[in-house]
């Protein structure tokens, strides 16, 4: 399966943007020199922006699209309905499945596993106890890790708004195409999944 050279870099920033709307998510992808290299996007329906509003949405599917700066789709991610642990379908631009990011359930601290479209484990994701930073790992050698960075007082207590760095170790020799893939997926779907439980 090819990617796009979009998933060739070691490290992105994913920047969640401010929005008048709290009904959607959306994020700008920068790279490691803070240029534009792509979105991330939800997509809702009315009923579902309604039915948001009414029972929560952390219930409820998610849809979520990777483009590149062009808005080429480059990945989807999807979620059905859930009411406890989430399972996270991401898929290429073609609907191929590329694999699953299974949430655990842990009593202090997040995690998430990575499957492969086979839903063979082929990666673990540990958060800390504050959900703000994760480890990737694949077969016990660290891969990448996801870090939320501090956006300022005003930004932490007004807004919602987050930011992500994304890095992958380019000296892993399980950090190929094919992770790189789902770790970008992951970045997104953390911060999904535990932000609309915390709602």
């Amino acid at each position: 399966m090819a990617f796009s050279n979009f998933f060739s870099y070691n490290r992105y920033i994913v920047n969640e943007n401010f929005a008048l709307s709290f009904q959607e998510n959306s994020y700008a992808i920068q790279d490691e020199n803070g240029n534009l290299i792509g979105y991330i996007q939800e997509k809702r329906s009315t009923g579902h922006k309604i039915a948001g509003a009414l029972i929560g949405k952390n219930m409820l599917p998610f849809h979520l699209d990777i483009v590149d700066a062009q808005g080429q789709l480059l990945l989807s991610i999807k979620r059905g309905a859930t009411l406890f642990l989430s399972k996270i379908a991401v898929t290429d631009p073609a609907g191929n499945l590329v694999g699953y990011i299974k949430q655990k359930f842990t009593m202090m601290k997040p995690k998430f596993t990575i499957l492969g479209s086979n839903e063979a484990e082929i990666g673990t994701i540990t958060g800390n106890w504050t959900g703000w930073n994760f480890n990737i790992t694949a077969m016990g050698v660290e891969v990448g890790s996801i870090n939320k960075k501090w956006n300022g007082l005003a930004k932490e207590m007004f807004t919602t708004q987050d930011k992500y760095v994304v890095t992958i170790n380019p000296e892993a020799s399980f950090a190929d195409e094919y992770m790189k893939v789902m770790i970008i997926a992951t970045a997104t779907t953390v911060d999904m999944v535990l932000k609309e439980q915390s709602k």
